[in-house]
């Protein structure tokens, strides 16, 4: 008999064989990104405090960071491996702001999760984009992988981001220490076959 897990592999591969998709919220967009996109991206992680929040993006954030960021996502989509999207804001006119920040998927194929992670230019902050970006994409996974598990996590003293978390539904589910950090993180999840993402 095949693994499980192989079989939840070929099984996704057949979901996730399709171009990446466009994801429209009330007010946002999320689109994939494109290596114009550059400037966008080392603008949005310029601010000290996006570093001071993650494990993963350095300061000072250059240009070069922000392609490299871009090289390693392309192809993410379709092997299976993420799904990250940069999200834009819709205008007045019908037009779409450039990229105010980035919203995403890490997949873990033989735990059948995917982590939520997000990072927004501080001047975005406060205003329900992470909010209502993070439920859309939460939405289109679930549709697309019922029996996929929603995980996420952030520092303990972020705040704000574990706000983001419990309003898309997450629940809290433990407390960890990375070995290196002598900073505490906390982790929580969903299981969309359960009991749903947050509505839009």
């Amino acid at each position: 008999h095949e693994p499980l897990h192989r079989t939840h592999q070929r099984m996704e591969a057949r979901r996730m064989n399709t171009p990446q998709p466009t994801i429209t919220t009330k007010d946002l967009i999320l689109r994939p990104f494109c290596d114009d996109d550059a400037a966008a991206v080392a603008r949005n992680c310029a601010d000290k405090r996006i570093a001071m929040m993650t494990r993963t993006i350095p300061h000072p954030y250059t240009i070069d960071d922000a392609r490299g960021f871009l090289t390693n996502i392309k192809g993410k989509w379709e092997s299976g491996d993420s799904a990250v999207f940069a999200v834009c804001v819709k205008q007045p006119d019908g037009s779409v702001s450039e990229p105010i920040g980035a919203c995403g998927m890490m997949v873990d194929k033989i735990d059948v999760r995917a982590e939520l992670g997000y990072c927004y230019e501080p001047s975005t902050w406060g205003r329900g984009y992470a909010t209502e970006a993070s439920q859309g994409l939460i939405a289109d996974i679930a549709a697309r992988t019922p029996k996929r598990r929603i995980v996420a996590t952030a520092l303990e003293s972020n705040r704000a981001s574990i706000r983001v978390m419990e309003k898309c539904g997450l629940q809290f589910t433990g407390r960890f220490q990375l070995p290196g950090f002598d900073v505490v993180s906390v982790r929580y999840e969903l299981n969309p076959a359960e009991s749903g993402p947050a509505k839009l």
